[in-house]
């Protein structure tokens, strides 16, 4: 990440990157300093260094079916051991790729936490922190998605309306494909919570993924292509 030349980011370099007992051990230094936006009142989305991030891994043009992401969350499915949530997850996925299989998507790379609370501004400059969601392969949009709906929740509490208001704004936002590109984020992070709520520390996160996985569900069901083929 750091060996490349970035204009707005700012990122951590990697200090060490080794083993520690039967531990994998990440050692970053500091992201270089910043005014941090103050919990419960996050600033906007950094649009700008979202779309060089996004940029900067630029995977093309591809059909959803055939996304990497896709691929990924069709394997995620079967690493879920509640069949009930797999069976639901699974049949979302479905009624995505019956409707909009052929609908085709920039793709790029996403931070995949990129939150106020993750990050710090200076002028036009953006330091970014806690790259373990990193992934690339996903609609571009998918940076500025995460962050409206996880800055509402932070605002107005964790709930399905919420939610569900955050997705269509940001959808809003993001254009013609928002609205398919909200519903692949709901999927995304519902299979991601999902797979961390099996964990025994997991108990914190049922409850939420649960959530998402009803929105991704009801979201999937509503799907559809319009004459331009584009899914609204």
């Amino acid at each position: 990440m750091t060996s490349r030349c970035w204009q707005r980011l700012r990122t951590p370099t990697v200090v060490h990157d080794g083993g520690w007992r039967d531990l994998r051990l990440l050692v970053v230094s500091p992201v270089p300093a910043a005014s941090r936006p103050r919990l419960g009142r996050p600033s906007g989305p950094p649009v700008a260094a979202m779309a060089e991030l996004a940029a900067g891994f630029d995977s093309g043009v591809c059909p959803v079916a055939d996304s990497p992401l896709f691929v990924r969350l069709r394997e995620t499915v079967d690493t879920l051991t509640d069949g009930h949530h797999a069976e639901e997850l699974r049949l979302a996925l479905e009624k995505i790729a019956n409707r909009c299989a052929d609908v085709r998507l920039p793709l790029g790379g996403w931070h995949g936490d990129w939150t106020p609370w993750n990050m710090s501004v200076r002028g036009q400059q953006v330091g970014l922190w806690d790259w373990e969601r990193f992934d690339t392969g996903v609609p571009v949009g998918f940076d500025l998605m995460h962050f409206l709906v996880q800055a509402a929740a932070q605002r107005h509490g964790i709930s399905a309306p919420v939610i569900e208001r955050a997705v269509t704004l940001a959808g809003q936002r993001l254009g013609p494909d928002g609205d398919l590109i909200g519903t692949l984020y709901t999927a995304t992070i519902a299979a991601r919570y999902l797979y961390a709520a099996q964990a025994a520390t997991g108990a914190p996160l049922r409850e939420q993924a649960r959530l998402m996985l009803r929105i991704a569900g009801r979201r999937a069901g509503s799907v559809e292509p319009d004459v331009q083929g584009r899914c609204r």
